[in-house]
């Protein structure tokens, strides 16, 4: 199984890294020692939580641009795994019935 400071041989990309289901992935990822690239579309210290989820310099942070091909390839070029949690923003609007 390895753990935190083993090497598993393997690099992972995570899209929407951030949110709250990628923190537990990278976590898992970086707990059996995989090198983990976690692209952004934000403010790079919105990000800055995951680096504890991995040895020092397995959990690699930069930005990102969804609509630009050639951003994407960069940061799935070198991966063995791409996983893609990234959701929309957006309000939900609730419909509260009129109670007839």
């Amino acid at each position: 199984k390895g753990g935190r400071s083993s090497n598993s041989g393997i690099q992972a990309t995570v899209f929407g890294a951030s949110g709250f289901l990628g923190r537990y992935v990278v976590a898992q990822l970086g707990e059996v020692g995989t090198t983990v690239l976690t692209p952004h579309r934000g403010d790079e210290n919105d990000m800055r939580h995951l680096k504890v989820c991995g040895d020092y310099g397995k959990i690699g942070i930069f930005p990102f641009s969804a609509r630009d091909r050639d951003s994407i390839h960069r940061a799935i070029g070198q991966s063995d795994i791409v996983i893609n949690l990234i959701g929309k923003y957006y309000e939900t609007k609730h419909i509260v019935g009129s109670g007839r």
